[in-house]
Order: C-alpha cells, then structure tokens, then sequence
C-alpha cells in the first residue's frame, strides 16, 4: 500500500530569474490508521529541514558557479529526467527555448 507523496514544485519569478520560491506539499493515503500517519508528520518535517537547509543551500552555491560564466553549457544526462523537465518548465516560463536534446 502506497502511504503517500511528496510533491516539490519551484516557481522562478518572471521579473527575476535568480530567485525562485517553492511549495512542498505532502499526501498521505487516508486507508492508514490516524497513528500511523501522525508518525509520518515527524519524518515529514525532518524531509523539509533536510530540503530548506541542505538541498536549497547546495542549489544556490551552484547557481553562483552558474552565474559566473565559467561554464558554457551544462550537460543533463538521459537518466536525469526530472532535471529535463524542470529546466524545460523554467524556459518555458521564461520564454526561451526548450533544452536541446543531443543523441548519438
């Protein structure tokens, strides 16, 4: 049985694409026993902590390097779809065009 998701969603905005701002929104299935759901509460939060002070500290040092114009171009693999797809969504809202896709 499925206990629940996580949806992470990342919204640049449009008058500055250096910032963004994010909603985590967690679903638990409700065929699980309020106890049991009450005890994912817990991990729930210790997940947010992780993202708000690991993850977003990490992304925001490389998106310094990525300022820096030290890189031409960065490379996603195939196996990185999610990275695909959140790129492709922060073009679009911008108005640039979507990744190019390279194959072999």
């Amino acid at each position: 049985m499925l206990s629940g998701i996580t949806l992470v969603r990342v919204y640049p905005k449009k008058e500055n694409p250096h910032e963004s701002f994010s909603q985590i929104s967690f679903y638990t299935n409700p065929a699980i026993p309020e106890e049991l759901r009450m005890g994912m509460s817990e991990r729930l939060s210790g997940f947010s902590e992780i993202i708000r002070d690991e993850d977003y500290a990490a992304a925001a040092t490389s998106h310094e390097g990525a300022r820096s114009g030290a890189r031409e171009y960065f490379l996603f693999g195939r196996n990185e779809p999610a990275l695909h797809h959140y790129h492709n969504n922060y073009n679009e809202i911008l108005g640039l065009k979507p990744l190019e896709v390279i194959s072999n």
